[in-house]
Parts: C-alpha cells; sequence; structure tokens
C-alpha cells in the first residue's frame, strides 16, 4: 500500500490538477528521468545485497527514502502549489461528479482491465527475470543485464514516441507499442537459442511499457475526457496497481506450476488481451 502511493500514476494526478495543460510536458519530463530507475535499481540491489545481504540492501535503500525521496519530492509539491495557475484546481464536487459519469461508462472498465493486463504483463517479466533467463542457460548476471536494460529501453521508447508523436493517433500508437509489447514475449520465450534473442526482448518491451507510460494519461483522457482526470485516473489506476501486486504471487503460481512455459503463455494471453481491449475504444485523439 505504501509502496503504491510512490508511483507514476500519484504524480500524474498532481501535476494534472496544479498544471492543467501544461501538465503533459512536465510529465514528460518525469518519466524520461524516471526511466533510468531500474538502470540504477537492478545493479545497485544485486552488489548491495552481495555486500551486506539482502537485510542490509533493504536497510540501505530505505535510508535513502527517508534522507532523499521525502524531502525533495516535498520541496517540489511546495513549489508547485505556490506557483499553480489560479483556476487550474478543479473542486472535490465536480471530481465526484466525474468519476460518477466515468464508472457508468463501459469505456471505463474496459480502459481499467487493459491498463490491468498490461501492468500484470509487465511486473510479471520484470520481476521473474532472472529465472526465466537463467532456466534457459543464462547467468544470473547477464539476466540482472538483461532486467537493467529494460529502464534505458524505457526512455528511448519516450523519445522515439515524442518524435514521431505528431504522426500517430494516441490509439494507434497505443496499439503499436502493445504489437511490441506482444512480440517481445515472443522473442523471450526462444532467448535460450541466442542472448540476443533476449537483448532485443529487453530493448522492445522497454521502448514499450516506456511509451505507453507517457500514452496512458493521454489515453485516459480521450476515452473518457478531460473533466475530473486526477480522480478518474485514480479510480482507474486501482486495477493496474492492484495487479502489479500480484504479480509476485501469480508469477511464482506459474513456475512453480507450469513452468516458464506458462509464464510465456499468461504473458501473451495478456498483451494479446489488452490490444483487443484497447482497440475496442477506438481511441483517434
Amino acid at each position: 500500500m505504501a509502496q503504491s502511493a510512490c508511483l507514476y500514476e500519484v504524480s500524474f494526478a498532481f501535476l494534472v490538477r496544479r498544471l492543467g495543460p501544461d501538465a503533459r510536458a512536465a510529465i514528460v519530463r518525469i518519466t524520461l528521468i524516471g526511466g533510468f530507475a531500474g538502470t540504477l535499481a537492478f545493479p545497485a540491489g544485486a552488489l548491495l545485497s552481495d555486500a551486506f545481504g539482502w537485510r542490509g540492501a533493504v536497510s540501505i535503500a530505505a535510508l535513502v527514502m527517508i534522507f532523499v525521496l521525502v524531502p525533495v519530492p516535498g520541496w517540489a509539491v511546495f513549489r508547485l502549489r505556490r506557483d499553480a495557475p489560479v483556476g487550474t484546481v478543479e473542486s472535490e464536487a465536480a471530481d465526484r461528479i466525474a468519476v460518477s459519469n466515468a464508472l457508468r461508462r463501459p469505456a471505463f472498465w474496459a480502459l481499467g482491465a487493459a491498463l490491468a493486463a498490461i501492468s500484470l504483463d509487465h511486473w510479471l517479466l520484470v520481476q521473474f527475470m532472472v529465472p526465466i533467463l537463467t532456466d534457459q542457460g543464462h547467468s544470473v548476471g547477464f539476466a540482472v543485464t538483461i532486467a537493467a536494460l529494460i529502464g534505458p529501453a524505457q526512455v528511448a521508447g519516450r523519445l522515439v514516441l515524442l518524435t514521431i508523436e505528431k504522426t500517430l493517433s494516441t490509439g494507434r500508437a497505443m496499439l503499436i507499442a502493445l504489437a511490441g509489447l506482444f512480440i517481445a514475449t515472443g522473442l523471450l520465450m526462444f532467448a535460450g537459442v541466442t542472448p540476443w534473442l533476449a537483448v532485443i526482448f529487453g530493448i522492445m518491451h522497454g521502448g514499450a511499457i516506456g511509451s505507453m507510460t507517457i500514452l496512458r494519461p493521454v489515453v485516459i483522457q480521450a476515452a473518457l475526457g478531460p473533466a475530473g482526470y486526477g480522480a478518474i485516473a485514480g479510480f482507474i489506476q486501482i486495477g493496474p496497481l492492484l495487479a502489479g501486486a500480484a504479480a509476485p504471487i501469480l508469477g511464482a503460481t506459474l513456475l512453480a506450476g507450469p513452468g516458464i512455459g506458462g509464464v510465456f503463455a499468461f504473458s501473451l494471453t495478456l498483451s494479446g488481451a489488452a490490444f483487443v481491449l484497447i482497440r475496442g475504444l477506438r481511441i483517434h485523439g
């Protein structure tokens, strides 16, 4: 629960409420920088665990959060509240009305299900990257490298999206990213044949997830309208956050049962279902 309060969705909602139409540029900057989190976290976690054990690694991470990740966002929130343009913050009553209207629309539930499937697919593969690749005959070091590659690939995907966004509608860009997610899993299935397939997987999967991080708030607005975005986005992200939390349990269950073949089949099903749901929304914005 605490970790869920620290993810992208909270900052997206805050920025939209405080910055209004200027929020998209701020979201892009945050996601570009945040894309390097995995690049630092996976190697750092491996090094700290080797040096101090997992408890020591977690303790060091907690100290960084207390002394860096609490005061810096606190200062940023203070500045944004102070400098926000007058009239950009919607009232709570307007938020309640917008959420109530959204909950009665099939598009809300279809989009929520698609985003939950994407979240579950992503975290399922990322969190079990090491056992998947080692089962295919690769070393732990190689598996950690592939996991760390996903972060920079997310940044690259966002930069590519920003370069071509004027030539693609939001809906088409989202479908292309979902197709990339599906193909990436297909490549990972055969990564035991050659390491390069795992590398291409990391690039494609990271690029797809990275571009969808930017597309997600735009898709929500395009499908459900701009009114009450913060409140609606908060509600619609409940499913994806719960899906991400369920990923470790589901992944462990699949690995203990059908094995990595079951993980791959489930992953392909998730990305395929998300593609069908997003295509059914016919988003053109």
